[in-house]
């Protein structure tokens, strides 16, 4: 990140004086852009902007920024045809830059005052990062990860969610940061591809979970709620291919709608505080009784094992007296 914050300004410096002379920039920062961009630095920038350190947030800040201003300034070479002499344009071929220049103005509108809430039926403003509008606040992993997954569709036209994607950037100026981001539309979808909108939105809400302010975001949203429902429903048991992050590499698996479903409680369950909110609300307990004894695939059963253990670490150190517990050590022995 500290490579790549110096070699955006070190261009963007040498960039402010060719341009004052010739008015384009330098062939070098045209294969800047692209190769910044086709190497994950800029979507590595924007995670950053979830980190809990300040620093790393600024830094972040002031390399997607640079980025930004240099993107608005490139300009398409002339070149002359020789052939029969005629002139003409001939753009490089950067058909990403205009979407990326889009994505970022609508992160910056949602990092600024107010946010989503405030921008909602607003225009578009000019005030970039590090600004007076500029909260510095961090981003939830959940929308971290969606603009993060908005800047690799970008290229991708022919994906199913591209275009869904892009109807939910285009309704407003801004995301609002209190809710996940068309998770509603996207769950609910009317498309032929209703399937695959689903599992989109669920493995972004399920890969994101990872502290109180991602519950909170999840909560206000009503996912809990949609995605325990529908987890029975006849079109959960839809397979789908999907990525998945390792350590060192990214892995194509199987996973369906109720592997998902599993793989948000255990994020939730891992975690004390969530756990017990899960109970109180959705009735988490009764809810692993219903489904959990039902026949179902090994992986399956592997993601119901760690659940009822991560609710009996944390029910056996504080609620003795619980009658959660026996409800939850039938489980476990049924598991065993």
């Amino acid at each position: 990140m500290l490579i790549s914050c110096r070699s955006v300004k070190s261009l963007s410096d040498r960039t402010t004086v060719s341009g004052a002379t010739d008015g384009s920039l330098p062939s070098q920062m045209d294969q800047f852009l692209r190769t910044f961009y086709s190497h994950h630095c800029l979507e590595f920038a924007v995670a950053s902007l979830s980190s809990y350190s300040k620093h790393m947030r600024s830094m972040a800040r002031s390399v997607i920024a640079d980025y930004r201003e240099l993107a608005e300034q490139w300009k398409p070479p002339r070149t002359v045809k020789s052939a029969d002499g005629q002139t003409g344009l001939s753009l490089r071929l950067f058909p990403e830059r205009s979407k990326i220049v889009f994505i970022l103005d609508t992160l910056r509108n949602s990092l600024s005052t107010g946010g989503g809430a405030t921008l909602a039926g607003a225009g578009r403003k000019k005030n970039m990062f590090s600004s007076k509008a500029d909260t510095g606040g961090r981003l939830t992993r959940v929308h971290a990860n969606f603009f993060v997954l908005a800047l690799q569709l970008i290229g991708k036209p022919e994906n199913l969610m591209y275009r869904s994607l892009w109807n939910c950037l285009l309704s407003k100026p801004a995301i609002d940061l209190n809710q996940v981001p068309d998770f509603l539309r996207s769950f609910f979808s009317t498309d032929t591809h209703f399937r695959a909108e689903r599992h989109w939105i669920s493995r972004l809400c399920a890969s994101s979970l990872v502290d109180g302010a991602d519950y909170l975001v999840l909560e206000r949203s009503r996912v809990f709620k949609h995605m325990l429902t529908a987890f029975s429903s006849p079109s959960s048991d839809a397979t789908f291919q999907c990525v998945c992050s390792g350590l060192f590499m990214l892995t194509v698996c199987v996973c369906t709608f109720q592997l998902t479903v599993l793989q948000l409680i255990r994020s939730a369950t891992n975690q004390p505080r969530l756990m017990h909110a899960l109970i109180r609300f959705h009735a988490l307990p009764l809810w692993l009784w219903r489904y959990a004894l039902k026949p179902c695939p090994h992986t399956q059963i592997e993601l119901f094992r760690d659940i009822i253990a991560n609710l009996l670490t944390a029910l056996s150190t504080k609620e003795t007296d619980s009658p959660l517990l026996g409800l939850l050590q039938l489980l476990k022995i049924e598991f065993e």
